[in-house]
């Protein structure tokens, strides 16, 4: 390093922000460099700086600083640290070289080949494929202090398999959420609770997250029925921000379902059980009562499948019923009715109408 720094070129800033590398030795700058320097009003100003060295390749620069095997794998959560070390068995294994990982970093051509092997051989989903591409990552990342985000091509090649996550939520129909809601045995706080769910989630076309974040003061009744007021979020494009929006759940005073009555009497009890008129809006039901614990994410999440079961809907899964479900529902119903896809767009934050459609 020494001897190259002795050797360094000199660094001549041009002041009209051109930049040359001038050598003090015998070598001269071409005739145009010449031409514009004599030109140049201001002058030029020489610095001596520290040479910019060539960029070292990742497996030189690493090579000293490999860790073994157990040791990289210390620094993943020890819950998870079983699945990570197969991951990366995995990997290995799959290669007759595999010890020369010892000293350097897997290539990006030995990278592609095993992803397309889990692709075409092992027929592993997309889904599979990022999360043992995240989980191999974690190991590079400590075992060598680099990461496989550098392989573009590696990235490109996994992404054009995606086509087959893409999977589309199956839609209840109106009568099928009446018929849920209105089924007069499911009558416990387990039961209260979930048919609230399903109101707010249908009529306001809400997201699984935005259903987290309503609030017991977000609820306010009227003859009309229960307004809500929440945020509504934005997950796409540049406004990548919270906007708030309202939805009316109605009142009706005939027919089967009173979907405005659903939710009150399911603030009117937790009011009485656990003493709560503000903050999150959603809590455990047993058999004869509320208790002081928020539902959880998961037991949301799990709610239009529970509904779809009871219905006797087929091909029940965590894929086929989702809160999606309930969004494309409304839409679906709101198209029935006269809606146009921009409107439809509009309502449950969909930021195109090509989305509604």
């Amino acid at each position: 390093v020494k001897q190259e720094l002795e050797d360094a070129p000199m660094l001549t800033v041009n002041l009209n922000q051109s930049f040359h590398i001038k050598e003090e030795v015998d070598d001269e700058l071409p005739e145009e460099e010449e031409e514009e320097l004599e030109e140049d009003p201001l002058g030029e100003i020489e610095l001596e700086e520290e040479p910019v060295l060539e960029p070292v390749s990742l497996v030189q620069l690493e090579r000293e600083f490999v860790l073994d095997d157990s040791a990289c794998l210390t620094a993943i959560k020890e819950k998870s640290r079983p699945q990570y070390s197969k991951a990366w068995a995995n990997f290995r294994a799959f290669f007759d070289n595999s010890a020369d990982f010892d000293a350097r970093v897997p290539s990006e051509a030995e990278l592609m080949d095993y992803f397309r092997h889990l692709r075409t051989e092992k027929l592993f989903s997309s889904s599979s494929m990022w999360t043992t591409y995240s989980m191999v990552n974690s190991v590079v990342k400590e075992k060598y202090g680099a990461s496989l985000r550098q392989y573009e091509h590696l990235r490109d090649l996994i992404r054009s398999y995606d086509v087959d996550v893409k999977r589309k939520a199956q839609v209840f129909t109106m009568e099928d959420i009446q018929a849920f809601l209105g089924r007069a045995e499911l009558s416990e706080p387990y039961w209260m609770v979930r048919k609230t769910i399903i109101t707010l989630a249908f009529f306001g076309g809400l997201r699984h997250g935005e259903i987290m974040g309503l609030k017991l003061e977000n609820f306010r009744s009227s003859k009309d029925g229960v307004h809500v007021v929440h945020d509504r979020c934005r997950k796409q494009g540049a406004d990548n921000m919270q906007r708030e929006s309202k939805f009316l759940v109605p009142r009706i005073a005939t027919g089967r379902v009173d979907y405005a009555d659903i939710v009150e009497s399911y603030v009117d009890r937790v009011h009485r059980n656990l003493g709560k008129v503000q903050g999150r809006a959603f809590w455990t039901g047993r058999k004869d009562t509320f208790v002081n614990q928020p539902v959880g994410k998961n037991s949301i999440a799990y709610i239009p499948q529970e509904m779809a079961k009871l219905l006797g809907k087929e091909n029940v899964t965590k894929y086929t019923y989702t809160f999606n479900s309930l969004r494309y529902s409304l839409a679906t119903a709101a198209a029935d009715n006269g809606a146009v896809a921009y409107q439809m767009a509009n309502f449950p934050g969909w930021n195109e109408s090509l989305v509604s459609e």
